[in-house]
């Protein structure tokens, strides 16, 4: 999606068209067998380890199947356990499925792990996702797969886990722990990010045994570490934790954030955070987020390769957008943090309570970009997603406070991530009677921003509806400005009350007028003119 040009809501929805049938092709280009393949964020993974019957549904590509108009069986998981899962026998796309991502894939994953049997006496269950998702394709790996089916279009969003687990590192936690055989691990030092030349190969590898005359692809790009909820800085987790010696300009990961909040052994507290080990400095940061420069400029240069085009979705500029604060939903902002204080908020995560997968909101984000990058490349009608159907996906998302009271009741595993919105394992949190409020926009102007300044309470621009708003002017003092009235959406259109209280039934857009005001400078100059033109004209007189 573009950097967002927005006026009352950043995020402008439009329906493009509409598909019919369940196979629908422009040109070349068809969705009839469409396959998803990449790691957990194509998967369906959510708080952690969930991914089964309850999270898969609404992953980014059966979103995107949907709006393609074409059948996407998925690979429906029973609900998780300790291992991997089990396929669930009474849904009809137990013998076949057409996402084949599978979690903790990376790019060599899909191109060497093939899937194997799985052995009698484990009555279904496997240890390894993908022979749980790709069975009963014995012998295939995603790609294999895909090109067997005969794939008409295929997405490859891959490589997140290639810079991923550097950052899923857990410092000195295991040690804490008392695990037997494993030492300090250094964030950066015991699992350095996947090789250029490595991800190159693998990647083009995949991708020249996918593409085929016909066959259209579509692939994505990653977001820069800093941007994603699992790593935090120090006002972050100051924030959750309280008062800690980790360096002002260092990070740490949830993991070890979660391990201080819930300080299940007496050594998991704030002293964690004075050692180098579960923190990483900027330069280690860097680091990582060099790689996937790297990776994000190769998997763009390998699909504007003539051999095999593919069009790209720019994932990285979308999380990009979220960051800074660009995009909204029907007055919600989607963030890309969720551990800040949203009571009374109207803000949503994109990611869920790990941090690293996306929410519902997130999904759903992804698979707009992807139409995007499809739309514009191949030159098809993809109906892109209305303000309305995403404003549904945020009501329902069980990772957004849609009552505004601080907490969300999303699924969270705590086998291997601890997560901080008071979770009991793979449950909810219990706050079911959540109502979805609906959010406006403030949008503030100033008819000359050198006069002055407007500052709200609370801060907005996004607030649920019926709430109220004071607006509070600061002229420009020192400069003689002084503050004249208020334009726009106020009551009677004018107001010269200074604050003032708007009540949020809408929209609204609100201009402060400033305006010069008496200095000791202008008379003076008045003066100095009158007697000049004065003495002028007694000059011309003589």
């Amino acid at each position: 999606m573009k950097r967002a040009n927005l006026g009352k809501s950043l995020l402008v929805m439009t329906f493009i068209g509409a598909l019919a049938g369940s196979s629908t092709a422009w040109g070349q280009v068809s969705f009839t067998r469409y396959r998803a393949m990449g790691d957990s964020l194509s998967h369906g993974t959510q708080g952690g380890l969930i991914v089964d019957y309850r999270t898969q549904p609404r992953a980014w590509p059966a979103l995107l199947a949907s709006k393609m108009g074409t059948s996407f069986p998925l690979p429906l998981l029973d609900k998780t356990t300790l291992v991997a899962g089990m396929r669930r026998q009474d849904y009809p796309s137990y013998q076949s499925c057409a996402n084949l991502a599978c979690n903790g894939a990376d790019t060599g994953d899909t191109i060497n792990d093939a899937c194997e049997s799985i052995p009698w006496y484990q009555f279904g269950y496997t240890w390894d996702f993908e022979n749980a998702v790709l069975q009963p394709r014995v012998g295939h790996t995603q790609v294999s797969a895909a090109v067997a089916d005969n794939a008409t279009f295929v997405t490859f969003f891959l490589g997140g886990n290639e810079f991923l687990q550097c950052i899923l590192q857990t410092g000195t936690i295991f040690e804490f722990a008392g695990i037997v055989g494993i030492d300090e691990v250094q964030p950066l030092g015991a699992k350095q990010p996947t090789s250029q030349y490595d991800f190159r190969q693998r990647y083009e590898t995949a991708i020249h045994q996918l593409y085929a005359p016909g066959r259209g692809i579509a692939v994505g790009t990653f977001p820069k570490l800093n941007n994603i909820a699992a790593v935090m800085d120090k006002d972050e987790i100051t924030a959750i934790v309280g008062a800690n010696p980790m360096p002002d300009d260092c990070f740490t990961n949830e993991i070890i954030m979660a391990a201080i909040y819930r300080g299940w052994l007496p050594e998991w507290n704030v002293d964690m955070l004075a050692d180098g080990q579960n923190y990483y400095t900027p330069a280690e940061l860097q680091v990582i987020n060099d790689a996937v420069t790297g990776y994000n400029a190769t998997i763009r240069e390998i699909a504007a390769d003539p051999n095999h085009p593919c069009a790209v979705a720019d994932f990285e500029q979308m999380v990009q957008d979220v960051s800074e604060g660009l995009i909204h939903v029907n007055g919600w902002r989607i963030t890309d943090q969720y551990t800040i204080n949203t009571v009374g908020r109207p803000w949503a995560s994109m990611f869920s309570s790990d941090g690293v997968h996306p929410s519902d909101i997130g999904h759903a984000l992804v698979a707009y970009s992807f139409i995007d990058a499809i739309n514009s490349f191949y030159g098809t009608s993809i109906p892109q997603f209305t303000e309305a159907e995403l404003t549904a996906i945020l009501n329902n998302d069980r990772f957004a406070d849609n009552d505004g009271d601080g907490r969300i009741e999303g699924l969270s595993a705590e086998a291997f991530y601890y997560c901080v919105n008071w979770f009991l394992g793979d449950t909810y949190t219990g706050d079911s009677g959540e109502t979805p409020r609906s959010a406006k926009m403030l949008t503030l102007e100033i008819t000359n921003p050198t006069m002055g300044r407007v500052t709200t309470t609370p801060e907005g621009p996004e607030h649920f509806t019926g709430s109220t708003v004071t607006l509070y002017a600061l002229a420009n003092i020192e400069g003689g400005k002084i503050f004249s009235h208020w334009e726009g959406d106020v009551p009677g259109g004018y107001s010269e009350e200074n604050p003032l209280t708007v009540t949020m039934d809408s929209d609204k857009t609100v201009r402060a007028v400033f305006k010069c005001g008496n200095s000791v400078a202008a008379p003076l100059l008045m003066t100095i003119l009158m007697l000049g033109t004065l003495a002028l004209h007694r000059f011309r007189r003589r």
